[in-house]
Order: C-alpha cells, then structure tokens, then sequence
C-alpha cells in the first residue's frame, strides 16, 4: 500500500489546489462551526488548556477526552488537515511515499493517520494495564490529542492559503506548516516528559516510553521517507 517512488511528470499548474479540496475545507469549516455554535468556549478552551497544566487537568476530569462529541468533531479536522498537509506536501516536493493520485492517495493518508493513533492509544492501554496503573499516561494521552486538536485549527488557515497563492507563496505557507507541526511535536514531548516527572515518574521510565513510542516510530519514518 505504501511505497518509495518517484513522480515524473510536472503538474500542469503552480497551484496546489484540486476539485475535491474544496469540499473538505467545507466540511471541516462546518464541524468548526458546529462546535462554536454548540461549544463556544471550547475552542478557545484548547488553547488556554495547552499553556496552562493546571486547567488542562480540569478539562480531563470534566469530561471524556476521547468520546465527547465536540473534541471528536475537532480531532476530526486534524485528521483531514494533516492528512492534507502530508498531501501537498508530497505533490509539491514531487515524491511519494504511497501510490496513488488525488483522492485515493489523501485518503490513504487519512487511513494511515487514524492507524498510527489507534495503535498509540491501545499501546499506552496496554502499558497501563501490565503495569497496573496510569503513571500519567492518561495525561500523556489527553497531551497528545489536546496537541493534535490546536494543531488541526492552525493548519486549517496555512493549508487553504496555500492552495490558491503561487508556487513560492505555498513553498512558505507549507514551511510554515512544517515548523508548526515540528514544533508541536516537540512541545508535546516536553509537556509529557514534564508532568511525568511532577507525578514522580523515574527518568529512566519516561526514556524507554518516548523511544519506543514516539522518537524511534519517527526516527523510522524518517529512514522510510529518505
């Protein structure tokens, strides 16, 4: 399904943009909607809940991060923003990682990202369950989707600019993205790694988690992708 190959042939057009993406910024625009309407401290909520550990906490205990339907409407969006953005970014560099064009390949992207996160959850739940205890990985968990979740509502402007500006003004809108996603990334590790350590994780713990889980998967990606 997925696999190293090169495209050939020059796009016909300096622009990213393609008929099928309107609609997706459409129906990610109407869940965005949806949620204001119907959540409208929700969110602004994410943002103040990224900065600040103690209201985050409150968010959790509140509410059921992964079920409650304005935090799955906004996950949501993240799936289709990344998914996209991994899109475009293949189409502008010109090399791909999966076969397919159009549609089909965004949509296997879309498949691969809900997997990886899926496999992440039930990784953690497995963890906690031979350890028999949370360690802060329930925390970790709502870190990583409360991440995910802002990162969906910063891709969402940079991604649609990008589509109808020319071929330097998407090169920067995509790089912009790029950095966000990565420094996203790497705001998440340190988020996580803190707050494992403030609940008296051992070091050594917090280590074998973040190279098994997160830096050798992404350390793996990188040596696929290059």
């Amino acid at each position: 399904m997925f696999r190293l190959f090169y495209i050939l042939d020059p796009r016909k057009t300096e622009y990213l943009s393609e008929t099928w993406m309107i609609p997706l910024f459409l129906v990610c625009l109407v869940a965005l909607a949806w949620v204001r309407v119907n959540y409208g401290r929700r969110i602004p909520q994410l943002f103040s809940d990224l900065v600040n550990v103690r209201l985050m906490r409150q968010t959790m205990r509140e509410e059921l991060v992964l079920s409650h339907r304005a935090s799955l409407a906004i996950s949501g969006v993240f799936v289709l923003q990344f998914s996209l953005f991994w899109y475009l970014l293949e189409v502008r560099s010109v090399v791909s990682i999966a076969s397919g064009t159009g549609f089909n390949l965004f949509w296997k992207y879309v498949i691969l990202v809900v997997l990886v996160y899926f496999i992440k959850i039930m990784l953690v739940r497995i963890i906690q369950w031979v350890v028999e205890g949370d360690f802060s990985l329930g925390e970790y968990i709502h870190t990583i989707f409360l991440s995910n979740k802002v990162l969906g509502l910063v891709l969402f402007p940079l991604l649609l600019f990008a589509l109808f500006t020319d071929y330097k003004g998407s090169q920067f809108l995509l790089t912009t993205a790029l950095v966000s996603v990565g420094l996203m990334y790497v705001f998440r590790l340190f988020r996580g790694s803190a707050n494992a350590l403030a609940q008296g994780i051992r070091p050594v713990y917090i280590i074998l988690y973040l190279c098994t889980l997160e830096i050798l998967p992404l350390l793996l990606f990188v040596k696929f992708i290059s």
